[in-house]
Parts: structure tokens; sequence; C-alpha cells
């Protein structure tokens, strides 16, 4: 696409025009020092002459190019209780601007931001809209300025919009050639509906803007309809709906149905009567781009299909790419983490792998460490401790298959369009993700909750003598874990039953037996024992001992049951309690208490 406005790109903003308030603003230079700043607007001066300070001009024109330098999409300034913060964003991260500034500058700061985008100053209590638009050096830059009431005052979210900032070719999103042709080929279609789904709320506007760039389309034919519009897209026609007005989408989408624009794109299905509109279009001959907010492209068409009927969704629907959001290990303060048997096994990674490749784990850190840190000069400038700085993304593609539009034609259930469209198997996107692990972008515990219930079974190949698992081959994960399983399974079987075939004719005590008959081996022989101790006194036992010349005496002691419960607390529970007499081996004068039952 060429890079110059051409008289469609200007009818964009044209349109723009009618529903924001424009105001052309001048935008100053990062040169200017925070030195000013000390000198804040007197109390007593009127918010129109605060704003319009020099101090205050010359900070807010300074965050304002400081966050076009950043190529930031949007800009939150919120005031806080003790102070004012201003943090922008390309993505969904937040981060600082600028340092955070004492609340005194919050008013002044608002003011002048709602005079360049003429908005009325006084109003605090209701939301207002506006627009700050700078041209100059062959590009355009919009400011769409929109305030919200809060707790400590008005909070102020502006969208960053840069005509020269375009959007991201489809094969820098997606690295899969056979993916990305696919793609490219679906988008040649001249009718059908191409779904685009995510997890997050948000539409995946640089996917979808990818996607209508591919090359060999003809963007004159193309429009857009968007509740915010997020690149400018030179010869394309750009609509953006007004959810709260008269142009809404169904009203939008209404019109374009009767005009020749062969593709249009909707950045996300809010309803269920928008979605009957697009899938009637792509019916009639439209090529409809748009998006769903789901947990995987299997569960898009499930949602899609109770929205609109089945059989119409079975005709229309192309094709499905669902991207998957990860947060980036933030390279600059990742640790090595040593992988665990489970994980390797998890995810079929050989365990010889791990001295080829180094994996990663984020650095967390807690608010009291953070401050710690933040106090030594050590916090991480690139993640402030959070451990993650952006996303990385990655995508998974449906092919509308034959079995799986009979199953979307038949409103099968969940699990049935996932057996329909996958058959078992979803490796493809196992093998993207895990090439993502060995390049240190993500951790396992962020591979974790793409696979929760990956099964956690080792791979193995034919030979039971070697067990050996291929990253590069992840096709075969789950028939080689079934082997692996039923062959540990065999084992142990094996290995139980020649123990049980040798503890008959073994007469080899075990270990621990063998140390304590030792010990009691070496004190019988000592000179203090000198009489031998009977065989049938086992003294791995609570063992009951006396004297027979004392058998009466005691005998009739335990006959009172008060004094069985002392006995039985004098005596551990835990063994096995006998009964025995040191002086006699004949049964008529020997063990008097022959007849005294256990007390357990």
């Amino acid at each position: 696409m060429s890079s110059n406005h051409s008289e469609n790109s200007f009818n964009v903003e044209n349109r723009l025009e009618q529903r924001y308030l424009d105001v052309e603003a001048t935008i100053a230079g990062t040169q200017n020092s925070f030195e000013t700043i000390a000198s804040s607007p007197s109390s007593h001066h009127s918010l129109r002459e605060e704003a319009e300070s020099t101090t205050i001009i010359t900070l807010v024109n300074k965050f304002l190019a400081k966050a076009v330098e950043n190529k930031a999409t949007h800009i939150q300034i919120e005031p806080e209780d003790n102070f004012l913060s201003i943090r922008y964003g390309n993505g969904d991260t937040l981060k600082p601007l600028i340092d955070p500034l004492p609340k005194k500058f919050t008013s002044a700061i608002v003011c002048r931001l709602k005079s360049m985008a003429d908005l009325e100053i006084n109003e605090s209590r209701t939301p207002q809209k506006g627009r700050i638009r700078k041209r100059g050096g062959g590009r355009t830059i919009h400011f769409f300025v929109q305030t919200q009431p809060s707790l400590y005052g008005e909070k102020i979210i502006i969208r960053v919009v840069d005509s020269a900032i375009t959007p991201p070719s489809l094969e820098k999103l997606i690295t899969d050639g056979q993916m990305r042709q696919s793609l490219e080929e679906m988008m040649k279609s001249s009718s059908g509906l191409l779904l685009v789904s995510s997890s997050q709320q948000k539409a995946p506007l640089p996917l979808l803007y990818s996607l209508l760039c591919a090359e060999g389309l003809n963007v004159k034919a193309m429009t857009t309809v968007e509740e915010s519009i997020s690149y400018l897209l030179p010869e394309v026609n750009q609509i953006e709906v007004d959810i709260e007005g008269e142009q809404q989408y169904a009203d939008v989408l209404s019109s374009l149905a009767q005009q020749e624009k062969s593709s249009i794109m909707v950045d996300r299905l809010c309803d269920p009567s928008v979605a009957r509109i697009v899938t009637e279009m792509a019916d009639n001959g439209h090529l409809i781009l748009t998006s769903l907010c789901a947990q995987d492209g299997v569960e898009a068409i499930a949602l899609l299909s109770e929205m609109i009927t089945p059989n119409l969704l079975a005709k229309t629907l192309i094709g499905v790419i669902h991207e998957h959001n990860f947060p980036r290990l933030c390279p600059a303060c990742r640790t090595v983490h040593q992988p665990s048997i489970q994980e390797l096994v998890k995810f079929g990674i050989p365990h010889q792998k791990t001295r080829e490749l180094t994996f990663y784990k984020p650095r967390v850190l807690n608010e009291i460490e953070i401050e710690q840190m933040r106090e030594k000069g050590r916090l991480c400038r690139q993640c402030n401790g959070e451990g993650y700085d952006g996303e990385v993304k990655v995508y998974e593609l449906l092919q509308i298959t034959p079995s799986l539009k009979t199953a979307i034609a038949q409103k099968a259930g969940l699990a049935e369009l996932k057996q329909a469209a996958f058959g078992g198997n979803k490796t493809p996107l196992l093998t993207n993700a895990l090439e993502l692990v060995q390049q240190g972008e993500i951790g396992f515990s962020e591979l974790a909750k793409l696979y929760p219930d990956h099964p956690k079974k080792p791979i193995a190949t034919e030979s039971t003598s070697e067990v050996s698992i291929d990253i590069n081959e992840p096709l075969e994960v789950n028939e080689r874990l079934e082997k692996v399983e039923t062959l540990l399974i065999s084992l142990t079987q094996e290995f139980h039953e020649l123990k049980q075939a040798l503890q008959p004719t073994s007469n080899v005590a075990p270990p621990e037996k063998q140390i304590k008959e030792t010990v009691l081996n070496e004190l019988f022989s000592s000179k203090q024992i000198k009489e031998p101790m009977p065989s049938d006194i086992d003294m791995f036992k609570e063992t009951i001992t006396a004297d027979s010349s004392l058998y009466e005496d005691l005998y009739e002691e335990l006959q009172d049951p008060g004094e069985w419960e002392a006995l039985k607390r004098e005596l551990d529970p835990n063994k096995e309690t006998m009964i025995a007499d040191l002086d006699s081996d004949q049964e008529g004068n020997g063990n008097p208490f022959r007849s005294i039952p256990d007390p357990w």
C-alpha cells in the first residue's frame, strides 16, 4: 500500500471531524526539561489561566510528544490520592510515561487537555469526547480525548492514532508459512465468513488489519466498521460507529449490504443481531472478516452457532483463526529455570535437550521486594519487577473440513466439535508454543495454561530398553504416551511377582531389623546379662514380664478395670503387646498371664 493519503483516506478524516470537535494543536519537542514545573500555578488563578501557564503547556506538550515517540496507542492520565500518574501503553500493558507528579498539577493538566480538545472546562461530572490533531512532516496524528469522572478527580484517556504507523505485516505476526498461505487464500475468496477469535475482551485488531492489508487484495473494494479506528488505511473506506448514538453497528451494516463493497471488516460481533447481519451478508456475496471473544476457535464456533442458524453458519464459515496471548518473559531480568521431570514428560521434551537449551522463568517481585530493590537502585527498569514485558502471540488455524461442517450444521456440542476439528490432536499449536519456550519468550507456567489438561505421561518408542522423545515430532505424543504407560504397568507387575516369589525362600531380614538384632546380640553377650533371653520373647514388641512368685498379686491387680486403663496408658499403642514369664517354661507354674486379654 502507498503511504500517501488518497481522496478516500481524507474522507475518513472528514467523517471523524463530524463526530469529534477538531482542534489543530502544536506539539512541542522533548528537549524541554521539567525544571519549569517548580513554579506551580497559584491557587487564586482561574482554571483557564492555570491551563495556559507556560509550565503546564510545556509539560503537556512534553508527555504527548514522548508518547508519540514511544509509539503509544493510548495514554492514561489518572489522579490518585496523593499524586497524578501519567502512563502509556502500546498493548495491554501500561508503563509510566513520566514520573508521578504532585497532585496540585491535576486540575491544570486536565484543563489544558480539555482546552486543546475544545471541551467544556467547567464540566467535570459528565464524560466528554474530543480530538486533538497535529499535521506535519507528511503525517497526521490524532489524539482522541475522553474524560471520565473518578474518585480523586477527572480521569483522561487519550487514544493515539498516527498515520505513520502501519499495521504489522502478516509475515511478522504469523511465522508459519503454511498457515499464512492458507489465510491469504481465504482472504481472496469472493464471499464467506472468516472468524478471528481471542480470549481477550478487546478485538484482535492487529491481526484483523494485517489480514485486510494482505498482498493481492483490492483495497478500493474494502470497508471497515469499527468502534475505534486504530490505523489509518489509505484508499480504504473506514467507518467509526457510535454505540451510544445513532450510527450503530446494525445501522451501518444494513446500509453497506446494499453497496458493492466486496470485503467488509467488522471489528467485533457485539450482539446476536450483528452476527445475523454479517452472516447473511456473507451468504449474499460479501467477504466478511470479524472477531469474537472465546477461549479457542472451537468455542468461538459453538458461541456463534447459538447466535445464528447452524445451517447458515456451516454454509458461510470458511475458517477460524484463534489468537493465544502469553505474557512475554522480561529479557532483562528473567532467570534460568531447571525444568522438572514432570514438566519434561508432560510436554514431550527429551531430558538430553536440557543440556543443549536454556529454559527461563519470570523473576516476579512482591510489593515489599519492589520497594527494597528500588531503594537499592537494582529494580529492573524494563518490567519494574513484574517479571513480564509485553506479550507474545501464538495462532491456531481451523480449516473447515467436511466433518467439521457437518458437526456445525447438526449443532454438535463442544466435545463433538473438537473431535471433528482436531481428531484428538492439537500438536501444531503445541509445537509453536514449545518453540517460544526454547527461545526464552515464555516459561513452562505459561505453557501449562495453554494445555492445563495435557496428558502427564512419558513418551516411549517401540524399544523398551530406551525412551526417546523428539520435540520436533509431536504428532505421535499421545500414541507414545500410551505405549510407555503400558510398559510401566507391565514392569511393575513383573517386579511384584518376582518379589513375592523370592520372599518364601529368603531368610534375609530387612536391613533395619538386622541392625537392631546386631545391637541386641551385643547386649545379650555382655557381662551384665548373665542369663539367656527366652526364645518366646520378641524384644521388638511391648512385653509384660514378671517373676512367678509375684503372679498372684499382679493378676489380682489387673482384674480391676481402672488398672487396665492405667496399663494401656503406660504401654505404646503402636506396638503389639505380648505376655511372657521369665522364670518358668512349664505351663502349670509358668505363665500366670495366659488368660489376660490384650488391652487393645
